[in-house]
């Protein structure tokens, strides 16, 4: 069960152990001298190379909303990270022995993940109550980190929730002190069927923007239906290749908008005033679609509209 706030003390065997051997030498048989073995005593000393996690980074919901990137391929939908029903922990490494940078870290053997309700609680790492997830790992040399992921069911489900998380990097025998912690929401994905209503729309308007994933939610090929009429705001910051089908289900007027951006028609049956665009109301069924207008050198220049 998650969120639970045992405390409990390290591994006594994380300062290391010797093992010390005495051996009581053997009678020469035969008169070999050979055959017979000496008296003595050995030390091993046993040391655990010390590794931590030095950085966690949150990767889940926050990366649907991130903005595109400064290349082409980055300006693209297919730029945009999308996970859903599953989070990353991007974890950061240090462990150096014997004057080799990160050498040590390829100890880790494990990543258990903890959760807990703020950023202070406590990870029990000896009945693992707060445990939700284990992850195997095998770092290579001088790899500095690694992407632990983490899926709904082991937070029970609860997606569209903030959710602290901390990690506790494992060999096989000890383990290092927990990271600070993280926190974020874990994306329960988009619906299967996208619309515009008035769940969606507010002060009368719907607006399409990277900063709200709008662009995402309407732009992945499958038919809109829009169920309000309202105005349908669109800004520069979407990717250079959105395009979106819409079908009216509404009888009233549904508005296109540009912001800071030119919107145009192939239509002539819309209403073209003031850089919007106007579908006419009565239009119920009917459909159109919106797609970016480029130059030649894929620099965005407008969005135009038209009908399908």
């Amino acid at each position: 069960m998650i969120f639970n706030e045992s405390v409990i003390g390290n591994h006594p065997a994380s300062s290391g152990y010797i093992v010390e051997c005495f051996v009581k030498g053997g009678e020469v048989i035969d008169t070999d001298p050979s055959v017979g073995f000496p008296s003595g005593s050995g030390r091993l000393k046993i040391e655990f190379p010390e590794f931590a996690i030095t950085g966690l980074e949150f990767q889940g919901k926050n990366l649907l909303l991130a903005p595109t990137g400064e290349e082409f391929e980055d300006k693209l939908m297919d730029g945009i990270e999308i996970l859903e029903a599953n989070i990353n922990l991007k974890a950061f490494f240090s462990g150096d022995l014997n004057g080799a940078t990160l050498l040590a870290s390829q100890n880790i053997k494990k990543i258990d993940v903890y959760t807990g309700i703020d950023e202070n609680f406590a990870p029990d790492s000896l009945g693992f109550s707060n445990r939700v997830s284990e992850f195997p790992v095998n770092l290579s040399s001088g790899e500095q980190s690694f992407n632990v992921n983490v899926i709904s069911a082991d937070i029970d489900n609860r997606v569209e929730e903030n959710i602290f998380y901390k990690v506790i990097p494992n060999d096989f025998l000890t383990f290092a002190d927990a990271s600070s912690a993280v926190s974020g929401v874990m994306f329960s994905g988009f619906q299967t069927f996208p619309k515009i209503d008035s769940n969606n729309v507010s002060g009368g308007k719907f607006v399409i923007t990277r900063s709200n994933a709008n662009d995402i939610r309407v732009g992945r090929g499958q038919t809109v239906e829009i169920f309000e009429s309202c105005t349908i705001v669109i800004d520069d910051t979407i990717p250079l290749d959105f395009y979106a089908p819409f079908r009216m289900r509404t009888n009233g007027a549904v508005t296109f908008s540009g912001s800071g951006i030119d919107i145009k028609s192939s239509s002539t049956d819309f209403t073209v005033s003031n850089n919007k665009i106007t579908i006419p109301t009565q239009q119920e069924f009917s459909e159109f679609d919106v797609a970016c207008l480029l130059d030649g050198n894929d620099v965005r220049t407008g969005f135009i509209v038209g009908e399908l």
